[in-house]
């Protein structure tokens, strides 16, 4: 059963270019991954400091493996993002 995550993330003031840049490092990194299928980020029209990513796991054994390796590298968009960041999980139904 996929497991997909909804992430809402925030750039600081201004940064937006810098954060997408520094997302777009670590989506690179994350296609590697076994049990990836989807690591996407959107930006908001209206707001362009506020931007959305969608993550599609194949197992939650994969949606784990990939939070450990999570552990151990700098937050994602670091130091151009700012809180808050809200993690929604859902299951394919």
């Amino acid at each position: 059963m996929s497991i997909r995550l909804i992430v809402h993330m925030h750039a600081a003031p201004g940064q937006s270019a810098q954060f997408i840049a520094a997302v777009k490092e670590r989506v690179a990194s994350v296609e590697a991954e076994a049990g990836y299928e989807q690591y996407d980020i959107a930006q908001n029209v209206a707001n362009p400091e506020q931007f959305v990513l969608m993550e599609q796991w194949a197992t939650e054994a994969a949606l784990e493996a990939h939070r450990a390796l999570n552990a151990t590298r700098p937050q994602m968009g670091a130091p151009h993002r700012v809180p808050p960041t809200v993690i929604e999980q859902y299951e394919r139904a």
